[in-house]
């Protein structure tokens, strides 16, 4: 956020791979919920908005979108996806 600020960027939506690193976090939800608090913290510290993309990886068996997004959904549902109170996924 700190290189979109300053190029005078306002909003930030990084698309991330999850499949690389998420059970080095504790799975998609818990690796979710670190990246939601640091975008808030970077908010706070930068003045960009953040919210992420979560995108399945084509190469991969359909069935690993589904899980994906059935998790995503999931963290939307119980009103975890949040970032400053808004919608960040």
């Amino acid at each position: 956020a700190e290189d979109a600020a300053a190029s005078g960027a306002k909003w930030i939506e990084p698309a991330l791979s999850f499949v690389l690193y998420a059970e080095r976090f504790g799975g998609l939800e818990a690796t979710l919920e670190i990246l939601l608090r640091a975008a808030a913290c970077a908010e706070d510290a930068t003045g960009v908005g953040i919210g992420f993309i979560v995108a399945a990886e084509r190469h991969l068996p359909p069935a690993e979108a589904v899980t994906l997004a059935k998790a995503v959904r999931g963290m939307v549902d119980r009103g975890a996806g949040l970032v400053k109170g808004r919608l960040g996924l």
